[in-house]
């Protein structure tokens, strides 16, 4: 019993220290939570172009988290606001002063909280001129019929005139033979006459010719009906459309270089020549095309090319045509007349018909 009472005694000294040991301890130290990331901003803006009265806009987003509503401020007042979908969307500021300058921001809004600011932006309105213009008109051709149908710019001292001009010889008398072409040298017009093989053949004949595309000052292109004439200004060479592909007299011909040349004309004719051959377009119309025209999207970098057809002398349908290719596309056309002669535009639009 003794040695039991003493291994008892014995215990309760060591079992205390444990204790002591035990809750003498120290407790870890809090860590800090993370510092949140720097920010970094979602929403960006830029003036893409303007005129007197308007302001084309780009707003951007690094991210397609929501919110996507979007608001544009002017001067710290809110003048647009739309859902976007993509990461780029172009907008129209309107009804503008000229020659003013306008701080301009984008904000992301989810409700009616912003989420999101875009830094400060200044677009400054260009100023109207005088308009007063000064014209100097020349007549090209003396009677029998003459007409002009198309014109190319190419520069300041050279552009080019087709159609068909009767001009009055050394006697006086107007001259059987018509000129199909005039090139503006800088002081004055030239008539020129250019050979078209007729049908493609040996024979050649300076027929009317009805369009006329540039791509330098020696890449000059020419219709005579189904014919393209090449060259440079004073050596031409004939492009033959094949009549299963061209159905019609070519109005117009637009491209973007050699190698991607559009050609549009009557009974719905589109052609397409690649640099080596030519390929049908269905225009999905039996109506006149009667001019096309296409630049770069500004936005998607991709070709934006559209057509415009009608018969002028009568009100038989109109069509505003999509180009992709050989594809074409028929888009909305209402709004416009049912004489649709013409179409031009700029990256960012307006679009003129």
């Amino acid at each position: 019993m003794k040695n039991l009472r003493f291994a008892v005694l014995c215990f309760f000294p060591v079992m205390l220290a444990g204790l002591v040991a035990e809750g003498c301890k120290k407790e870890p130290p809090v860590v800090p939570p993370p510092p949140p990331p720097p920010y970094q901003q979602t929403i960006h803006i830029t003036v893409e172009d303007v005129s007197c009265t308007e302001a084309w806009l780009k707003v951007s987003l690094t991210d397609m988290n929501e919110p996507r509503t979007i608001a544009i401020t002017q001067d710290g007042q809110t003048k647009l606001s739309s859902r976007i979908a993509g990461a780029d969307s172009i907008f129209l500021l309107e009804n503008l002063l000229p020659n003013r300058s306008y701080r301009l921001a984008a904000q992301r809004i989810r409700d009616t909280t912003i989420t999101d600011t875009s830094g400060t932006i200044v677009a400054t309105t260009l100023d109207t001129t005088s308009h007063n213009f000064s014209w100097q008109l020349d007549t090209l051709g003396d009677g029998g019929g003459s007409g002009l149908y198309d014109v190319v710019i190419i520069n300041d001292t050279l552009a080019y005139a087709v159609g068909e001009m009767y001009l009055r010889d050394s006697t006086g008398q107007l001259d059987v033979i018509p000129y199909n072409a005039a090139r503006w040298k800088g002081s004055e017009w030239q008539a020129i006459r250019v050979q078209v093989p007729i049908f493609c053949g040996t024979n050649t004949f300076p027929s009317t010719m009805r369009a006329v595309f540039a791509f330098s000052q020696s890449d000059i292109w020419m219709s005579s009906g189904i014919t393209i004439m090449r060259g440079n200004g004073l050596v031409f060479a004939a492009l033959c459309i094949p009549q299963q592909i061209a159905a019609g007299t070519i109005n117009k011909i637009w491209g973007t270089g050699p190698n991607s040349v559009y050609c549009v004309g009557n009974n719905g004719t589109m052609a397409y020549y690649n640099g080596t051959s030519w390929q049908r377009s269905e225009s999905g119309t039996t109506l006149p095309i009667n001019d096309i025209w296409g630049v770069r999207n500004a936005t998607s970098g991709a070709m934006e090319i559209y057509a415009v057809a009608s018969r002028i002398d009568q009100n038989q349908g109109r069509k505003v045509l999509k180009v992709s290719g050989v594809s074409v596309e028929v888009i909305p056309d209402d709004g416009l007349p049912w004489s649709l002669r013409g179409i031009w535009f700029v990256p960012r639009g307006p679009y003129y018909v």
